[in-house]
């Protein structure tokens, strides 16, 4: 068994469980989701449910196992959630991964079977090896609604690129990152015209009056009707796209990895903290362009 701790928005959602689930599959074991952090968490909910991921979350019966095991055990500090599943667990105690190492760790991709892993692993590496299977767990359960399935329609009727603004909570000036600059998206979208002239634009963002005022996109489609409600819907459209210029959000990552059109161009902002960090040059595929 291989546990996956999840947390924050459907980006990194995606990205905890595709690293688990590679795990899991390279050893031949089943996933088990921990989503424990969205019982005490309001601001972000849990949203692999809309999708046809397989693993499912650790049951109440597991949680009131490790209750049980923890209420007998002798006096002390509080245990922590790996040792609390530990024992619960009575075939063997589980390993803890943690994702500390810029890039990709070949510890964590050759981890043993009952492993906990803990952490964001925005790396493609941590799932390279079976993108077809992870693409398959991302698929929708269920069909879009009216107003999604006209927007849907219309972006598969002409050549289209996604494009992504990310403000809202990066404009916290604690936070490790911070939105991508106006310059960025001016040569991106120049870059992409020369390369795609004539595609339509479809904007995205949790600031769309922001994003009218200042992007330089004449005749752009701002999807606004999911913004704060409907996440995944979000992500359904991004993917039906052609072409990226992604924000540094791993939303928008996983909207340009997730899109299936022959061709695909993506770009990306050349920095994606808001200071150095060492993860910022293992973050991006190769293979999308970084401005």
């Amino acid at each position: 068994m291989i546990i996956t701790t999840l947390i924050s928005g459907l980006g990194n959602q995606l990205f905890q469980y595709a690293a688990g689930f590679a795990l899991a599959k390279r050893l031949g074991t089943t996933l088990r989701m921990d989503t424990q952090f969205y019982q005490h968490n309001n601001l972000r909910p849990y949203e692999l449910g809309r999708l046809c991921v397989s693993a499912k979350p650790l049951t109440a019966a597991d949680r009131f196992r490790i209750r049980v095991s923890t209420s007998v055990a002798a006096a002390g500090p509080t245990r922590t959630l790996k040792q609390q599943i530990a024992r619960a667990l009575p075939i063997r105690r589980l390993t803890l991964a943690d994702d500390l190492v810029a890039g990709c760790d070949p510890a964590i991709v050759g981890a043993p079977d009952y492993t906990l892993i803990r952490g964001y692993w925005q790396n493609e590496g941590y799932f390279a090896d079976c993108q077809a299977d992870v693409r398959r767990e991302f698929a929708f359960r269920s069909p879009p609604d009216a107003s999604n399935a006209a927007v849907l329609a219309r972006i598969r009727g002409r050549p289209s690129v996604c494009l992504h603004v990310r403000r809202g909570d990066y404009l916290n000036p604690a936070e490790v990152v911070a939105p991508a600059p106006l310059r960025y998206y001016a040569d991106a979208i120049a870059w992409m015209r020369a390369r795609v002239p004539g595609a339509a634009y479809y904007v995205f963002s949790d600031d769309p009056e922001w994003a009218r005022s200042n992007l330089p996109v004449a005749g752009a489609t701002f999807v606004t009707h999911n913004t704060g409600k409907n996440d995944p819907e979000d992500l359904r459209l991004m993917s039906a796209c052609d072409h990226f210029v992604i924000a540094n959000s791993t939303f928008s990552w996983w909207g340009a990895w997730l899109a299936a059109s022959p061709g695909k161009l993506v770009v990306a902002p050349r920095q994606w903290f808001s200071k150095p960090n060492a993860n910022e040059a293992h973050i991006v595929p190769d293979r999308w362009v970084r401005l």
